[in-house]
């Protein structure tokens, strides 16, 4: 943010505002899975007192999210996190490559800002590999959920296996 306080007067730079865009939607993707995240966990701990959401029902005795955006990222909130530190320094390269702060070393932008978002991306990882250690130990069903969701980018989840049906998660009950 700081470049643009240096960007001489007129348009912002064209990469900036889609890169503001982008900013935005990340923001809504992350308030969105925490929000799902926070109803869930409130229902699974309520011990019965809370009103449990239709889609929550069979989450609370597997005891992990696998619905709303769970379904298609195992940790959406840390894509929503991610993204919006990516497109903060996709902004900051806009603005800097205006004014010159931008340079190249063999083709490849270099640029001061972008090890905040490959600090922030090997945290993630590394907490993603560790929290997901725990749960595959706390949690039996979590094996097969890791099988057919990603783990932060959303993507379609894969094909169910045997185990993670339903009617299967019942019959070991």
């Amino acid at each position: 943010m700081y470049y643009l306080t240096l960007l001489p007067s007129g348009p912002l730079p064209v990469f900036f505002i889609p890169a503001a865009v982008l900013s935005g939607l990340f923001i809504l993707v992350e308030t969105i899975a925490d929000r799902q995240q926070e109803v869930f966990q409130t229902a699974k701990h309520s011990g019965g007192k809370a009103d449990v959401p239709e889609q929550y029902e069979e989450d609370i005795p597997r005891g992990f999210l696998t619905h709303g955006l769970f379904s298609v990222s195992r940790h959406p909130n840390y894509f929503g996190e991610l993204g919006f530190w990516w497109s903060v320094w996709l902004m900051a390269l806009a603005a800097g490559s205006t004014v010159g702060f931008a340079g190249t070393f063999t083709g490849l932008v270099i640029q001061s800002g972008l090890f905040g978002p490959l600090a922030l991306t090997a945290l993630f990882i590394g907490s993603t590999i560790f929290t997901e250690s725990i749960s595959v130990e706390k949690y039996p069903a979590y094996k097969d959920y890791r099988k057919e969701v990603s783990p932060i980018i959303p993507w379609v989840p894969r094909k169910k296996t045997a185990a993670a049906m339903p009617q299967n998660r019942k019959a070991e009950n």
